[in-house]
């Protein structure tokens, strides 16, 4: 669970797990879910609903709630909350990314992990940065490794060149791509692979 002034014109905001938060209304759909499942700290979070529901209209009250923060924390160990994760997961980021793989003709793992990171973090391959260049997906006649190199260079400097500092930050995510495809690891079977200083594979 961590707070980011990645919110709407700024505002800090509660983000949990993978990346829940407020104002995509994941972590509102993650708590519902939780509810109805009846987690072991449904009834004590389920007070906090409708505030999560309005999204980024509060989400600076959230973040300064601990009572909030501490249960979102406790609940991170309840096996009915990590499946809740990984269910919305699925659902609003792996599946459409993964069809969008799939549709455009991507075969490579790296395309994959490219592809899902973009919809992890912006909800889908946005749309002004494929503006910037010119290579087309496989399905359209394109080269898939020229497609996945340039959209990683224009996310990566559209990141570093944020004017909101969460959102900069997070080109660690784009740096360890490129760094992947200068090392030609298309298959992503060249480790270790270090991310923002942490081994992830």
């Amino acid at each position: 669970m961590t707070v980011l002034a990645d919110g709407k014109n700024g505002r800090r905001q509660v983000t949990l797990g993978i990346q829940f938060d407020e104002a995509s209304g994941d972590l509102g759909r993650v708590l519902d879910l939780y509810t109805k499942r009846d987690g072991r700290y449904a009834q004590e979070l389920s007070r906090y609903q409708s505030l999560v529901d309005t999204g980024d209209n509060t989400s600076t009250v959230l973040a300064r709630d601990n009572t909030f923060k501490a249960l979102l924390r406790e609940a991170g160990s309840d096996p009915v909350m990590q499946s809740v994760q990984d269910n919305v997961f699925a659902a609003e980021t792996w599946d459409p990314a993964q069809r969008w793989f799939t549709d455009n003709g991507f075969t490579l793992p790296l395309s994959m992990l490219v592809i899902s990171d973009s919809f992890l973090q912006s909800g889908s391959m946005l749309q002004f940065l494929r503006n910037r260049f010119r290579e087309v997906p496989p399905a359209q006649g394109g080269r898939e490794k020229v497609f996945i190199t340039d959209y990683t260079y224009v996310r990566n400097n559209w990141l570093f060149g944020h004017p909101n500092r969460a959102i900069h930050n997070s080109a660690y995510r784009t740096r360890c791509y490129l760094a992947q495809i200068n090392s030609d690891n298309w298959n992503l079977d060249s480790l270790p692979i270090v991310m923002n200083g942490v081994k992830v594979a």
